[in-house]
């Protein structure tokens, strides 16, 4: 699931979102394993400089929350649940944008 609030006016945007992603069962082999939630908030903001100038920044993944680790077999498996769970840490982005 994805919640999210959004405050704007004609000069700032801001944008906060909070991602969760429940619990899961790891049913490859017995016993079963609960697998944890992995719940994340995103964070936005636009900001107008001048008329066709808007600076933005996004952090994704505040505080760094990890996927859960899971049972493997290989070295070569992921320790998480890829189809769940998101592998990117926190991520940040800067953005300069010119409309004309």
């Amino acid at each position: 699931s994805r919640l999210g609030l959004t405050y704007s006016n004609p000069i700032l945007a801001i944008s906060a979102f909070g991602n969760i992603a429940s619990s899961v069962i790891d049913n490859r082999r017995a016993p079963f394993v609960s697998v944890g939630t992995a719940d994340t908030i995103d964070l936005a903001a636009q900001f107008k400089v001048d008329p066709g100038i808007e600076v933005g920044l996004t952090v994704n993944n505040l505080f760094n929350v990890k996927p859960k680790r899971i049972a493997t077999t290989s070295a070569f498996d992921t320790p998480y649940d890829t189809t769940n769970y998101n592998s990117l840490g926190r991520f940040l982005a800067f953005s300069i944008r010119k409309s004309w």
